[in-house]
């Protein structure tokens, strides 16, 4: 039972959020708890533990950035050279995989001329499969900017969305990934060349809690280094992006394939997609 309480708000300097709640409850020697005398204890106490837990973040975000870049490094090594569009959208998948648990990924390229359009690349094996293992890619076009990808296409900029907000977002299903997870959040970056967006990377990651003293692994789009890392990553992509257009150097060249049946839409995200594909000469 409680009979007495008093609450404290604790702000970090230049924020008009407070970081942290002090609650103290049924004050011993006297009935009530002083504003004064313990509230000011309490401002105290929540500002030594508001750097404490500073400190832990700060240590925590180190090495787990620390990690993430190894980890880039290291899935750009195995997948030079790129010389093939399976091994670009691989090296794609599996660092946002490892870096930001990465559930999902997409990457469209995006065409202005003879009309606007996106063109999805899919690769058939999975990223779980070595480098070498070769496979097969296909593209499925969709005339327009439309849903998430042709917003973040018109305006080069990037979104990220709850999956309890796609449905009050321009989510289409007929083009933007489909989300296979009840808890994510759908990420949408612009990768662009001279000022103009070449291409869309959409990916899915889990929608943490969040922890005040461990890195939870997830990606963050408001974390500065969290966006250099993708930043390095989506470079990396840009870059290689010539193999794509140009069907590579090796004997797996993008098959290209159109779909032009909708997916009906509805309130939630389908979980499979039920697109035809069609055949056309490269």
């Amino acid at each position: 039972c409680a009979r007495s309480v008093i609450c404290v708000p604790i702000f970090r300097p230049g924020k008009n959020k407070p970081s942290l709640v002090l609650q103290a409850m049924n004050k011993l020697l006297e009935p009530r708890f002083s504003v004064h005398t313990d509230g000011v204890i309490l401002r105290l106490i929540g500002r030594v533990s508001s750097e404490v837990i500073d400190v832990c973040q700060t240590s925590s975000a180190y090495r787990a950035n620390s990690k993430r870049r190894e980890i880039l490094l290291q899935v750009l090594e195995d997948h030079m050279p790129c010389d093939d569009p399976v091994l670009l959208l691989r090296a794609l998948e599996m660092g946002l995989a490892k870096m930001f648990q990465g559930k999902q990924v997409a990457l469209h390229l995006t065409q202005t001329t003879p009309h606007k359009r996106t063109l999805l690349l899919q690769a058939e094996a999975a990223i779980t499969a070595t480098p070498s293992d070769g496979g097969k890619v296909s593209w499925t076009a969709r005339d327009g900017f439309r849903g998430i990808v042709g917003q973040v296409a018109t305006t080069n900029r990037h979104a990220s969305l709850t999956s309890s907000q796609l449905r009050d977002s321009a989510y289409d299903c007929n083009v933007d990934i489909i989300v296979n997870v009840s808890n994510g959040i759908v990420h949408t970056f612009p990768i662009s060349s001279e000022g103009k967006c070449i291409a869309v990377c959409q990916f899915v990651c889990p929608q943490s809690e969040g922890s005040m003293l461990v890195d939870d692994g997830c990606f963050h789009v408001e974390n500065h280094e969290h966006n250099q890392l993708l930043k390095l990553l989506l470079d990396f992509v840009k870059k290689h992006l010539r193999v794509v257009e140009l069907g590579g150097g090796s004997s797996s060249a993008p098959q290209l394939v159109e779909s032009r049946q909708e997916i009906p839409q509805t309130d939630l995200p389908p979980d499979k997609s039920s697109d035809s594909f069609e055949e056309l000469e490269m």
